[in-house]
């Protein structure tokens, strides 16, 4: 499966071209932004970054088995080190070890 860095899933912020990373894999979510039981504005929000805590938490609400079964329709690819592409990552060690709320393309 391909690799996207980091730098690649924050190229994806709006509801025309809406990417998320979740563990250490990326999702193309465009498509699904309109149906989102929770509205649109939810998956904006973390556009182009890290959902990992968002699924994981019981705030607002626990996600049930079927939206993570939803989520796999939409895998692209794995996440990987920009400066290592044969590293895998997951996307919670951006945002706890480097304080990145959202991806940043400005950040190496």
């Amino acid at each position: 499966m391909k690799g996207f860095s980091r730098e690649e899933v924050a190229r994806h912020r709006s509801k025309d071209s809406l990417w998320i990373a979740h563990a250490d894999k990326v999702y193309d979510v465009t498509d699904f932004v309109q149906r989102h039981p929770g509205g649109a504005d939810i998956l904006v929000e973390h556009a182009g970054g890290c959902v990992s805590d968002v699924m994981s938490s019981s705030d607002p609400h626990q996600h049930s088995n079927a939206a993570y079964q939803i989520l796999n329709k939409y895998y692209i690819g794995d996440l990987i080190d920009s400066a290592n592409p044969k590293v895998r990552r997951f996307c919670s060690y951006y945002v706890h070890e480097h304080n990145f709320d959202r991806f940043d393309t400005t950040e190496g």
